[in-house]
């Protein structure tokens, strides 16, 4: 028996190995970096288009929110 998706539902099932970290200064220029990441790990896991680019949005409104509460030193992880 595979752990694999069915019928194109997402496998949204993370072992603790498989989690990734990113660790980028507050800092704007690193929105398309966070935007790439979450994008890639979405489509692994199995998101249809539509649901990738609803990522991206989130993401990407988040990432600004935070770069404009924190300060030039501040550091945003991602998990």
């Amino acid at each position: 028996m595979s752990d694999a998706p069915t019928s194109g539902e997402p496998n949204r099932d993370l072992d603790a190995a498989e989690v990734v970290e990113l660790v980028v200064p507050a800092d704007a220029r690193y929105l398309s970096a966070v935007r790439v990441l979450a994008a890639t790990l979405a489509a692994d896991a199995g998101f249809d288009v539509d649901d990738l680019e609803r990522v991206r949005i989130a993401v990407n409104e988040l990432m600004m929110a935070l770069v404009e509460a924190l300060g030039p030193d501040d550091r945003v992880r991602v998990e």
